[in-house]
Formats: C-alpha cells, structure tokens, sequence
C-alpha cells in the first residue's frame, strides 16, 4: 500500500514539469534562431519544436506583438494548470509568485482611474500572470476610491492593505507609496512562508528575496530624494527581511544625498561592489544595471585545480573527485544543471595530455586548471538556468606569494564592517558573486600595505577565511596540548579540497589535537596576550599554505609568531602536501597521473 501511495500529491506534477522542461529550446536551437533573417523564418524553425504549434495558425505577416502574445499565452496556460493541480504547500507557494504581478496590476488601475480612464480599458493591459477571480467585478468601480476599496476587501492582496493610506489620500505620490507598501508586505511574508518550509527552498528563496527586499530600500532611498516623503515615513516602507535589517535600514532611514547611501553601502561588501561604476552619464550603467549583473553573477561558478610535473616528470592531479565534487554541490546551489564529474576529469587529462609542455617544469610553478560552468538561458529575469557551458581554461602559475612572504609570513586587514558570507547564504558554494564584492575590501587592504582580508562574521567576529583561503589556527589549549583549530563547515566557508587533506593528515599523524569549532577575535587577541598563540596560516590550491605573521584589527596591530616556530606544524603540513603533489612521495592515492 505504500508503494501505491508514494509520491501520490507530488507525482502528476513532477511528471508535468519533466514534460514542460523537455520541451524547453536548446542551446542548438538559440544557435539556429540567430540564422533566421525574418519572422516566417523563426516560425519556420520553431515548428520542428514544442513551440511549433502556438504558431502554426497565426496568418503572415507575423509580428513581434504576436509572438509575444502567444509565448505569454503559453506560459499563463502551462503556470495555471500546476497551480490548479497543485497542493499545499506548493500552492500557496506558486500563490506568492503571481502576487508580485497582481501588485503591479493593481497600480495600474489605480493609476489609470486617477487619470479617468475606464477599468475596461486597463485590464486587457494587465498581466495575466497577475489575474484572480475577483478581477472582473472590479469593473463596476468607476473612481480610484471605489476601486481602492474594492482592492481592499475582495482580493488576495487584501491582507497586505492593512498598512496602506487611505483612499482620500490618493495621488501621484502616495500611488507608489501604495506600491511600495504592497510589495514590502509581500516581500516579507513570502521570507516568513518559505523560511518556515525550510529546506532547499528556504535555503534558495530566502537569499533571493533578501537580496530583493535590500534592493528595493536602497532604490526607494535614493528615489525619495528632493520628494516630499520625509525619513520616518521612507523607513516604514522599507522590507525587513533583507541584509540590511536592522543597522542598515537605519542607516538609509537618515540619509540625505546619494553619497550616503553609498556610504551605508560600503559596510555591505556586496553592496558596495554595486556602487562602483553605477553613474547617470550617458553609457554609464546605472544602479539598477549593477544590481542586475549581480543577481546574474550568481549564475556563474567555477573550481580551482592544478597539475603538477613531478620530480619523476610525471604529471599530477590533486584529488580532483574532490573538486568535481564541490562543482556539482554549487551547482546545485546556483540553480545549474549538474554533470558527471568522472567524465570531465577524463577530458581535463586529455587537455593537459595535449598541452602537457604548458606545465612547468619545477616544483616552484603548476599549471592551473579553471573549470567553468555558467548558465547561457537567453533571459533577463532571475530563474534557474536549465542550460549552460562548462568550459575549462588552463594557465601556468608560479607561487602566489613571493619567497619571502613565505619566510616572514603575510599581512591582513580585519574590518567587522565587511562580511563575506552568512548563514542561508551561499558561502560555501564557488560562486562568482561571491568573489566580485571582496575585490573592494581587499583594494583598501592593499592601500593599508596589507597582503590580505581576514573575513569576519557575526557580533562576535568569528573568523572564517582568509582571503580565498581556509584559516587554521595553532595554540596551547588549557591542557597545554598544542591544538590545531579551524572553523567548522557551517555554511560560511568553502569546503577547501587543501583544508580536507590538512586535517587528514594531521589525524594520520596523531601528534597534536585537532578540532573544528568556531573562534573569535576576542579569543585570538586573548591567547596572542597569554603567549598561547603558535601559528595561524591560511590554505588552499592556488596558495597551498601561507603562514600569518601580522593583523590589523580596528586599530589593533597583532604580532603572530608563526615563522618563529621550531617544528611549526603549517611547515610540516607543507612539506607533506608538496611531496604528493610534485610525486616526492609516488603512488599516493591522492594522485591522479596523466598518461
């Protein structure tokens, strides 16, 4: 009976979805579209598709509008027959989606009847996406006020009115505070049903409506400038369900000009990557461009190999499996589709089998490997990608830091202002968007004539990574057993493939204790005051290990005492992780040789 029963709510439409995503175009029909010098061309090419027969009974000449009109046809038909065979809680779930639209279409009436123009006429201009049963009876209203009410009371955005104006006070302005208000109740309601869910869904929803909410506060800021909304009633329209709630929405409450929006931006790595290059210059992008290329920048991935030339002149791989591994797992967390990791390990080695002459010949330099994958839909809206190309760059690399960085250890900048990863957040996946904002911090770490950012997170400034690297710490315990310490995969760092193999070699060894826990600023100047702090060092594939020597924390300057160590433990675990990558070692099982 179970069998029977398996899947009974969630199968029809699982199946439904197989069916509509088969029928999505591939990137081999975007390459043949491209041919097509006309319209009947397109309609010609698209027969041989799922897209054939929405077209097949339109008379010539086509048009742009018609297409259109039949795609947006299409896609309302396909969207309201799961929602229709939908149950809880992907109803309610496929619910928020059309309330966005439904929100736009109610400001477009309103906004039509304050001009008189007749609900007949506006609701053929109206989303379909956006339509609820009720829609029809609001053709009786014949003013915004008999409207507004209507809105009111027989809606599903009935609920998210409670904190609206009145309809006595509707005008030009207070329409869109009407929308804005609308939108920071849906907003915040959606966060609240899909947090409650959990999951992947929370996991994946909640990063893109805060992103959404912080969004909308910065632009809702900006735009109130020279109006007549003043700053606590700006701030009541703000969603807080982003990044920027509490301390940042404040902050945006009290601004007066466009720079001091960006200054609130400047303590949200993220953020303030947005700002650099936005301008109102003709050809310059604008804010919304930036925030735009943001959200499309998550759609993009990559990992980080190399190939070694050993002393036996064998060519080395470094637990690549790890690698495809990890690809996949961002994958999956940017909404990618995934691949078999074996088959692209099998074409990386036929590349560099190829090109083997491009890997040096030393065991100071590698060949670094940059495995891609990007999504390559043709749209401008924020949905998963069902197709993309992977593709693989190679480049020979010496050492990332100099010698001597390596003798006397490198700097960092720690500044609690920036963030590079928090919880629900995407921290342990390779994305790009989370690379591009740390390119800002590390600059004004470079102007402080440090080499690196130690990145901190949370009140109590929990470390978490430096730099691209994994962070280990190294100190006498209260036992007085030299400990090594790294943060735990929480979610706020990447799961490195150096960071793996450091601590099961340290657990092969068994000479000092080793645990994985969280550790804090607080507690590092603490054992550094007690003479209790070792070493700290960074790890990871393009800096293998790197010892830390000093760090600037709020006007703090910390001396750490790594390269003054006898026997110090990130020497040893170096040693050890080259002699396997150059085959000093032969025949590890974490080498993978290329014929």
């Amino acid at each position: 009976m179970k069998g029977c029963l398996f899947n009974i709510d969630g199968g029809y439409l699982e199946g439904l979805c197989r069916g509509f995503k088969c029928g999505i175009l591939q990137q081999s029909d975007y390459l043949n579209l491209v041919q097509c010098e006309t319209l009947e061309d397109l309609k010609l090419h698209l027969a041989g598709t799922d897209y054939g027969s929405f077209l097949a009974n339109e008379p010539s000449p086509l048009s742009v509008s018609v297409i259109d009109d039949k795609l947006r046809e299409k896609l309302v038909v396909e969207f309201q027959h799961m929602r229709n065979h939908s149950v809880e809680p992907l109803s309610q779930f496929l619910d928020f989606i059309t309330y966005s639209y439904m929100i736009d279409n109610i400001i477009l009436l309103i906004t039509g009847t304050l001009h008189q123009r007749p609900i007949s006429e506006l609701i053929p201009k109206c989303h379909p996406l956006g339509s609820f049963e009720q829609m029809e009876a609001i053709h009786v209203a014949a003013t915004p006020a008999e409207l507004y009410n209507a809105v009111l009371v027989d809606t599903p955005l009935a609920p998210f009115f409670v904190d609206c104006i009145s309809e006595q006070d509707l005008d030009e302005m207070n329409i869109e505070i009407i929308r804005n208000t609308l939108y920071k109740a849906y907003l915040e309601a959606f966060y609240k049903f899909c947090k409650e869910l959990g999951g992947t869904t929370a996991d994946t929803m909640c990063e893109i409506l805060a992103f959404e909410a912080d969004r909308r506060a910065i632009i809702i800021t900006i735009n109130s400038f020279g109006t007549e909304l003043g700053k606590d009633d700006r701030a009541k329209l703000y969603p807080r369900c982003g990044r920027l709630n509490p301390d940042g929405l404040a902050a945006l409450a009290r601004a007066d000009d466009y720079e001091q929006v960006k200054a609130v931006a400047e303590y949200y790595a993220e953020y303030s990557a947005l700002f650099e290059g936005a301008g109102n210059n003709p050809g310059d992008k604008t804010l919304e461009d930036k925030f735009f290329e943001h959200e499309a920048s998550a759609f993009i991935l990559f990992e980080g190999m190399k190939a070694y030339r050993g002393v036996d002149g064998k060519i080395r791989l470094f637990r690549p499996e790890l690698n495809m591994e990890r690809m996949n797992n961002s994958a999956v967390r940017a909404g990618l589709p995934p691949f078999r990791g074996e088959e692209l390990i099998k074409c990386i080695c036929r590349l560099i089998s190829i090109d083997q002459e491009w890997v040096p010949h030393s065991t100071a330099s590698s060949l670094y490997i940059r495995p891609t994958l990007i999504g390559i839909d043709p749209t401008l809206g924020v949905a998963t990608s069902d197709s993309a190309l992977l593709y693989v760059i190679l480049s020979p690399v010496g050492s990332y830091f100099k010698a001597t960085d390596q003798q006397v250890g490198i700097s960092l900048l720690a500044d609690p202002r920036y963030t590079r990863a928090w919880p629900g957040g995407c921290g342990n996946a390779k994305l790009g968007s989370n690379y591009g904002p740390t390119i800002q911090v590390q600059q004004e770490a470079t102007e402080k004539g440090l080499q690196q950012v130690l990145w901190l997170y949370g009140e109590n400034n929990e470390l978490t990574e430096i730099g691209t690297m994994n962070i280990f710490v190294v100190y006498i315990n209260n036992n007085g057993e030299r400990e090594l310490l790294t943060p735990p995969l929480n979610g706020l760092i990447l799961p490195g493939v150096v960071r793996n193999s450091l601590l099961a070699i340290s657990r092969q060894w068994n000479q000092y204790k080793i645990t994985e826990r969280s550790i804090t600023m607080k507690e590092i100047i603490q054992l550094n005051s007690d003479n209790r702090l070792l070493e700290i060092f960074g790890a990871g594939t393009a800096c293998v290990v790197s010892p830390v020597s000093y760090i600037n924390f709020q006007g703090q300057e910390l001396h750490i005492p790594t390269t003054e160590q006898p026997e110090a433990i990130y020497q040893m675990l170096k040693k050890r992780l080259l002699d396997i990558q150059y085959g000093i070692i032969p025949d590890h099982p974490w080498s993978l040789i290329i014929e």
